[in-house]
């Protein structure tokens, strides 16, 4: 009798033991966004449309190296500031620096050495955006806070989504002209992967 009850019992057990460490394949997972950034802003160029070459504008290209998770990355951004106040964002200046420009664009790309890639838009819902301040003390530092969304990706971040802030500080002191600004600061956030 007791061999008609431990059969069964341990194929239950043994199918219990073999299925646990199987999760959904709809389960969402997620990686955390903690990068160290640092590079430079070429401010500012006229913008062309591919279609008719008419103007979109004056941007700032920016290129920056990221150090961290995801990942090592070499980041290219393509942003359109704004007059101060004029997007609606929420975001404020650190203490000791006043507004100077809000961002209404900001289209990202990183690129990592596997040669997958990342993708990104300024997050443009009521607490997205991004601002421009300027120090009242010297006026040779900026500080940036940008609210960004994932918007896709290739190769291993094909289907992300998500979001992050990127937060730092810019020195276009050292430029004769201003053309020219270096930067560091951080990213920090979420990749979901649905």
């Amino acid at each position: 009798m007791w061999k008609k009850i431990l059969i069964p019992s341990l194929s239950i057990a043994l199918l219990l033991v073999i299925s646990a460490p199987i999760s959904s394949v709809n389960a969402k997972r997620s990686k955390n966004i903690n990068w160290r950034i640092a590079g430079t802003i070429v401010q500012t160029i006229e913008v062309f449309s591919p279609q008719d070459q008419s103007s979109f504008g004056f941007h700032s290209l920016i290129n920056l190296t990221a150090k961290g998770s995801p990942g090592r990355a070499n980041i290219t951004l393509l942003g359109r500031p704004t007059a101060a106040g004029t997007t609606g964002t929420n975001l404020t200046c650190e203490d000791g620096y006043i507004p100077i420009a809000d961002f209404e664009q900001n289209d990202f790309v990183a690129i990592f050495p596997d040669q997958s890639l990342l993708f990104a838009s300024i997050d443009k819902s009521e607490d997205g955006g991004g601002i421009l301040c300027i120090d009242l003390a010297t006026f040779q530092t900026t500080y940036f806070t940008v609210k960004m969304k994932i918007t896709g990706g290739k190769g291993r971040f094909e289907g992300a989504g998500g979001d992050f802030t990127a937060e730092g500080y810019g020195y276009p002191g050292f430029s004769s002209e201003g053309t020219l600004v270096g930067e560091n600061g951080v990213i920090t956030g979420t990749i979901d992967f649905d």
